[in-house]
């Protein structure tokens, strides 16, 4: 894993089409998807925090999909919990709207 890791920096350094960030963190998130399936995630990642090059997770499509999956199950918890959805948009820091949706939603199913 590691190795790979190293060859796919050595490559973005010298590639000039890896200065495309999209094209860049699409092999990143190919190596994610393929470490989980392999149960080596947390090697992966210790390896990651060790190289000098910067992969932010927060830009991954995967993890952005947990956050926004997160965000979700807070705003259905809390509407359950009796809290009124301006308070649930405000105490979020989300707008009301994308509040109301996601409790219709969850109505509706």
């Amino acid at each position: 894993m590691k190795t790979i890791i190293q060859k796919l920096q050595t490559i973005s350094e010298k590639n000039p089409r890896f200065k495309d960030k999209p094209a860049y963190d699409k092999y990143f998130r190919q190596l994610s998807i393929l470490s989980k399936i392999r149960d080596l995630q947390p090697l992966t990642q210790k390896i990651i925090d060790n190289m000098t090059f910067s992969f932010k997770i927060e830009d991954d499509v995967f993890y952005q999909k947990g956050i926004k999956k997160e965000k979700e199950q807070t705003i259905l918890n809390a509407y359950k919990k009796g809290k009124k959805i301006h308070e649930i948009a405000e105490f979020l820091d989300l707008d009301i709207d994308f509040v109301k949706k996601i409790i219709e939603q969850n109505e509706q199913k």
